[in-house]
């Protein structure tokens, strides 16, 4: 480790030293903007960059007197951008001498709108960061990207973005929703097709923001419902024509890859195509397609293999897509089409369809915390699975005149799949002794259907500010499985005697139904320029149906219902919710405030039943200091009744280690959530600092109780504890080093779980933390070479308030280094290396590997249009899908076959046509 650290540090110099010694003299450019009449303009943005690539070298904004200064430039010769909003840009070439390196242009005068100084073509003005009302807006072109690199990279690099291996989006710490592109949906809500599928040089900017719900778009008036976005802004020669790309590559050891992007954009329709198949771990699709498929995360923690937990948030599956374990082999198609229809009508549609095959072969080491003693378990399992997904999602809005829209949206969706599963657990005692025992054979083949429809209607009366609206909303899902399980169980003493056995074989038959209903009317009334009233009124039904037939084979190799695992069990959850409250909005405030009263009917199985009356209050505050600083507060309450699978009294005997009861006597969760955000951006300084801090507290919080016998046999059954308080602190800060040249970024969250752990007769206060911290460097002059370096720790803690003997502790630190050279004749050498360091507190040893891949690539053809590339992946083929989680409960490892070293050459075409016509 210690080489490592040294190898990045002595790199890191050396290229700094070459950012250093690749520097020339330095120039300063000053001058007065006016407009014709003289008038000094304030605020105006000015900009020197580099001729050759149009990257920014200087800026600064214009003072009271019109008069700005650009010290500190590198170059002899620069191009000069003026901007103001208003007024025409200003562009002309500056060149400056040894002997004049200081120059004045005495005074600059700007023309309105649309009429230039100079008969140039101003592209964009390469400000890395702009601040317009709620957006946030970085110029792509300010930031680095290779050319055959997707969004997802891009994102990598803004500040206050995060990107996460699966996919998944962070913006200033929230989770980006939806992905458009030009305003416009691309593939639904699946942000991962957009960000992997679109090259990044067909973007011109990115926008992050809240959206607005539907209801604010068409009034106007802020209402506070808000989902974080992300808006792809193409290039103009890309928003009229064709573009895409098609990779096709093979290498070592059978890998292939292949992909396809084709779109074709007008200012009427947009339509795309994406193709994908590949073995090499890269999916066609988000991890969340597979989560949906098994029926959601609480159908994923209730499996078997030996996994057992005490909260959702912890899955302990293997879900390592990409470099984690396991090899996969993945197909997938999708088509998204969007088109105005006339001037009142906009429709929008995608397809999408995947089929995901995966190998994986597992063991893993947990360490169990009883209230007396703690025991070790370890286990290996193997599995095959293959998963089909399809998915149809239309949307049409229509404009019924200035005053009403109606919206209707509606989608279907269908998967199945096939697994089979093998695997192997032993339970040790706390003196290393063989406790007991188990095997089993797993087959299931799930199917599943689903769809929903809704409809909104909006109304605006003459009155300004008086609106009403209606919406009507239904989904179902119907799902239907076929499992065979074969189980052998041995328990032995503490002299390796055996003890006890016991076996299973067993065929599972299940289907469910669930539909759910909602509408709701809205009604606000203005009290004056600036207040409203607001009244709400919410009626929903939830209605779910389980039926469940567990058959034991006997002697005859018949199957024989298990009466006391079969049944029908049904659910239904009938709420009204009604709600009032005043909103406040001006130009840089908004604030409400909102007493909501709920009553809920909740009935489960043939007798039992519950209803309730909650108070829902909420409010909320948001205020623009200025145009590039922001604070945010908000208080919110919600109800979260017991679901379906908690409240069946069916006996789930799937791991036969580990049974599963429902609680027909569940209470719902009452949840109070508080969030603060704040923004700082700079964007002429390039210093941006983003926090969002969240609070959840959790009255009757609903967590599984764990019984283990004295043959370490489980029984976990969910009961409502008094309480569980979640906290997370999320920051981002970056900023220039100018002395070298180089760009720093600094991200770090710290979450903090406090709630109540039940094991036997024992309830013990458990307190966790997590912390993350990244710290990276960038240079930022890439005329020739591309570099960053930097470092990842992640530490976790659980703390038990009884048992402090059973304390855990984790940390893993990443060090990781990519460069790109561009070397001439179009030739680009890159490398990534990876040092992936975990500690030893809780196995006694360290587990250190890096991950290390190279590759050189050439453009060629007319326009650059084909590259050819030549990639070794894990040059040190020491990838072993090590996984470490830490829970309420246990500590665990996992180690599982991964994609090893290989190697593979790829071509890559580029689609480009214009269209004359738009």
């Amino acid at each position: 480790m210690k080489f490592f650290t040294r190898f990045l540090f002595v790199l890191s110099l050396c290229f700094i030293g070459l950012e250093l010694t690749g520097q020339t003299n330095e120039y300063q450019l000053s001058g007065t903007i006016t407009d014709p009449d003289q008038q000094a303009l304030t605020g105006a943005t000015v900009v020197a960059m580099n001729p050759v690539d149009s990257t920014l070298l200087a800026f600064a904004i214009s003072d009271g007197k019109g008069r700005f200064m650009l010290n500190r430039i590198t170059r002899a010769e620069i191009t000069l951008q003026i901007t103001y909003i208003g007024y025409g840009s200003f562009q002309q070439s500056v060149s400056f001498t040894a002997q004049a390196p200081h120059l004045d242009l005495g005074e600059i005068w700007l023309s309105p709108e649309n009429l230039l100084l100079e008969e140039v073509v101003v592209k964009a003005a390469h400000v890395p960061v702009l601040i317009k009302g709620d957006t946030i807006q970085y110029q792509a072109g300010a930031f680095s990207v290779r050319a055959d690199d997707n969004v997802e990279r891009l994102l990598k690099q803004l500040p206050g973005v995060e990107v996460a291996r699966d996919g998944s989006i962070k913006a200033q710490g929230e989770d980006v929703k939806n992905v458009l592109v030009d305003g416009k949906p691309f593939f639904g809500n699946n942000p991962q097709v957009a960000t992997r599928n679109l090259p990044a040089d067909a973007v011109e900017s990115v926008q992050v923001y809240d959206e607005a719900s539907e209801l604010e778009e068409f009034s106007g008036i802020d209402d506070g419902e808000e989902e974080k976005t992300i808006n792809l802004v193409l290039k103009e020669d890309k928003k009229a024509g064709q573009f895409g790309e098609i990779t096709a590559g093979y290498g070592s050891d059978g890998r292939y890859q292949g992909k396809a992007s084709v779109n074709r954009f007008n200012d009427q329709s947009q339509l795309s195509l994406l193709g994908s198949a590949n073995n090499i771990n890269e999916p066609g699709f988000s991890v969340f397609d597979y989560i949906d498929f098994m029926g959601g995360f609480g159908n994923l923690m209730e499996q078997g293999g030996g996994r057992i937990h005490i909260n959702d948030d912890d899955l302990g599956v293997p879900l390592n897509f990409g470099d984690g374990g396991g090899l996969n082999t993945s197909q997938a198609l999708g088509l998204n089409y969007n088109r105005d229809l006339g001037e009142n009508t906009t429709f929008s549609s995608n397809y999408f369809g995947s089929i995901l095959k995966r190998a994986l072969q597992e063991s893993f080491t947990r360490d169990n915390v009883l209230a007396e003693e703690a025991y070790r378990s370890m286990g290996q399992q193997q599995e095959n699975s293959r998963t089909g997904s399809h998915r149809i999602n239309l949307e049409v809005q229509h404009e019924l005149d200035d005053r009403q829209r109606l919206l209707f949206g509606g989608n279907i969706g269908y998967t199945n799949g096939k697994t089979s599963r093998a695997y192997a657990l032993s339970n040790f005692t706390n003196a290393n002794l063989l406790a007991s025992d188990s095997r089993q054979d797993y087959r299931n083949t799930p199917l599943r259907w689903s769809s929903s429809a809704n409809m909104q209607y909006f109304l605006k009366f003459k009155t300004i500010g008086r609106l009403f609206t209606a919406s009507l909303s239904y989904d179902q899902q119907d799902s239907e499985g076929e499992q065979y399980l074969l189980n052998s169980d041995r328990f032995w003493q503490e002299n390796s005697m055996l003890y006890a056995s016991d076996s299973l074989d067993q065929q599972q038959l299940s289907a469910e139904q669930s539909a759910f209903w909602q509408a709701r009317l809205a009604f606000t009334e203005p009290l004056n320029e600036n207040w409203y009233w607001q009244n709400t009124l919410t009626l929903t039904r939830e209605q779910a149906d389980l039926d469940k037939a567990f058959l034991d084979r006997t002697e005859t190799f018949d199957y024989q219902l298990n009466p006391l695992l079969s049944g029908v069990f049904d659910r239904t959850f009938n709420t009204s919710l009604l709600g009032t409250g005043l909103l406040f909005t001006s130009r840089r405030s908004r604030f409400d405030v909102v007493v909501q009263a709920q009553y809920g009917d909740l009935k489960s199985g043939a007798n039992t039943a519950n209803s309730f009356w909650y108070l829902l209050p909420r409010a909320s505050w948001k205020h623009e200091f200025t145009s590039s600083r922001n604070l945010e507060l908000r208080y919110s309450t919600r109800l979260n009744a017991p679901g379906l699978s908690q409240l069946q009294t069916l006996v789930d005997n799937t791991n036969s280690l580990s049974i599963y009861e429902g609680n027909p006597g569940l209470e719902p969760e009452y949840q109070h959530d508080f969030t603060a955000g704040l923004t700082i951006i700079d964007a002429f300084s390039f210093t941006n600092f983003f926090a969002n801090l969240r609070s959840s507290y959790i009255d009757n919080r609903i967590v599984n109780r764990l019984s283990i016998d004295e043959l370490l046999r489980q029984v976990r059954q969910p009961v409502n504890t008094d309480y569980e308080w979640q906290n997370q602190l999320y920051a981002s800060f970056s900023t220039p080093l100018r002395v070298v040249d180089v760009s720093l970024q600094l991200r770090g969250s710290t979450s903090y779980n406090l709630g109540q752990l039940l094991v036997n007769e024992t309830t013990d206060r458990a307190e966790r933390w997590q912390q993350e911290w990244s710290l990276s460097f960038r240079n930022r002059k890439q005329e020739t070479i591309a570099w960053e370096l930097g470092a990842a720790w992640n530490f976790s803690q659980a703390r038990y308030e009884q048992q402090d003997n059973f304390n855990q502790n984790y940390s893993r630190q990443d060090w990781f280094i990519s460069a790109d050279w561009f070397l001439p004749k179009d030739w680009v050498l890159s490398t990534e290396m990876e040092r992936q360091q975990f500690s030893d507190e809780a196995f006694g040893q360290q587990n250190n590997f890096t991950l290390w891949q190279a590759s050189v690539h050439k453009s060629i053809l007319t326009g650059k249009r084909l590259t050819l590339k030549v990639s070794v992946f894990d040059l040190l083929n020491q990838n072993r899908g090590l996984e470490r989680r830490n829970a309420f409960n246990y500590f665990e490892e996992s180690q599982a076959n991964a994609l090893g070293r290989f190697a593979m050459l790829t071509a890559t075409y580029k689609l480009s046509k214009v269209n004359s016509e738009g």
